[in-house]
């Protein structure tokens, strides 16, 4: 029986080889990049100097513990942003596949880099959130992206993901062109948190696929802590 499964195996993929999820090229193995556009990747991870918080570039490196003046001024709500990437190039291309081409296939392999990035906190992460949408937008969207990420690493974890947990409260404005203190108006008491027993004393990992200034994830983190959360990590794909 193992012998007909490989070869029916071998057959599929000469039918329908596996692909780079980015350029289309031929690949080895399944949810994956080819070689080329691994290199591009590389180019943009998050790399030190960083603010141990929200991941921005330091101009100097300051020992592992050094932030930013802009969390030095008024410190999140979260204890840390884990990132894969900067907003460019291979992670940018795939974050707007996901959200705009209908590919929700495309949450796996961007949840197992987050698998990567986040392995130094994982251990203490109870359970996953996704960032919600309003239902007027979700009805606009054939799914939550930040949802299927979250399900993506309970799937990796064995670890719940908790959909119904937070709730945007109202209908907000895009985020794009705005600047730091529209963006943190546009999203003020904008959540808030609808399942208390599910995230009391426990620490959560809230799931999106882009930071930009932290405004949302800060107000996130925020309703979380006052139903209870213990801790709130932010794990993104992206930061901008």
């Amino acid at each position: 029986m193992k012998n007909i499964t490989n070869i029916f195996t071998k057959g599929l993929n000469l039918v329908l080889p596996h692909r780079c999820y980015d350029c289309g090229k031929k690949v080895a193995d399944p949810f994956t990049l080819c070689d080329q556009c691994l290199e591009t990747l590389e180019l943009c991870l998050i790399r030190k100097p960083c603010c141990s918080v929200c991941t921005r570039p330091l101009e100097q490196w300051a020992g592992n513990g050094a932030i930013c003046r802009v969390c030095a001024d008024k410190r999140p709500a979260f204890e840390k942003l884990v990132a894969v990437s900067d907003y460019d190039a291979v992670a940018r291309r795939l974050i707007l596949r996901l959200k705009h081409s209908d590919r929700p296939d495309i949450a796996k392999i961007l949840a197992a880099w987050l698998m990567v990035a986040a392995k130094d906190v994982m251990g203490d992460i109870d359970g996953f959130v996704p960032v919600p949408m309003h239902v007027l937008r979700r009805l606009q969207r054939p799914y939550n992206h930040a949802g299927l990420l979250a399900g993506a690493l309970s799937g990796f974890t064995k670890k719940p993901c908790h959909t119904r947990v937070l709730k945007r409260t109202r209908f907000t404005k895009s985020q794009g062109r705005k600047g730091r203190p529209d963006r943190r108006a546009n999203v003020h008491d904008a959540f808030q948190v609808v399942n208390k027993k599910a995230v009391e004393g426990k620490s959560i990992a809230l799931i999106d696929d882009v930071v930009t200034t932290g405004s949302t994830a800060d107000q996130c983190a925020k309703a979380l802590k006052a139903a209870g959360c213990r801790s709130v990590y932010v794990f993104a794909v992206a930061r901008v």
